[in-house]
């Protein structure tokens, strides 16, 4: 129902009542009411969340359903592929954190709201790690010739004669 043009007054006796523009009453306060709201998310969309491998991640709080009628909700995190080795999801807190040890691709995870009146709400979530970015260095053979390498050892250039 448009409630935009209904208003809140009484009857003769005090009752309150709910009235449209021309004044008929359209709902008396002590019926019953039943309201076919679904749950929502706080937000409607999650970003993208680009971890860097070995580096620990800022914790991610994730958006807590929202119950019109004040249901409670259980969450979850799930893929066809497990969150990547070192990353975990706390349920009971919502929170996405760790540091992952391996890299991985975008992955598309879905992020679920459960209520207590088995209504399912879902956001998407894509994850992937990147490399570790390591500053190149210098290294020596042994004999005094002097390499620059990168951070995983890989001859950039030599620095010998």
């Amino acid at each position: 129902a448009d409630l935009t043009r209904h208003y809140l007054t009484t009857d003769g006796a005090g009752t309150p009542l709910l009235v449209d523009g021309a004044g008929n009453a359209r709902l008396w306060f002590g019926d019953a009411l039943y309201f076919d709201v679904a749950p929502t998310f706080e937000v409607s969309e999650l970003p993208k969340l680009t971890l860097v491998q070995y580096a620990e991640m800022t914790p991610v709080v994730l958006p807590a359903g929202v119950s019109p009628i004040g249901n409670a909700f259980t969450y979850s995190l799930s893929s066809e592929v497990s969150l990547g080795k070192g990353l975990r999801f706390d349920p009971r807190t919502r929170t996405l954190s760790g540091t992952p040890v391996a890299v991985m691709a975008e992955t598309d995870y879905v992020y679920t709201a459960t209520d207590a009146d088995g209504q399912v709400i879902a956001l998407p979530l894509a994850i992937e790690v990147i490399p570790a970015v390591q500053a190149p260095r210098h290294i020596t053979d042994g004999v005094g010739n002097l390499f620059f390498a990168d951070g995983a050892g890989t001859l950039i250039r030599w620095h010998g004669f």
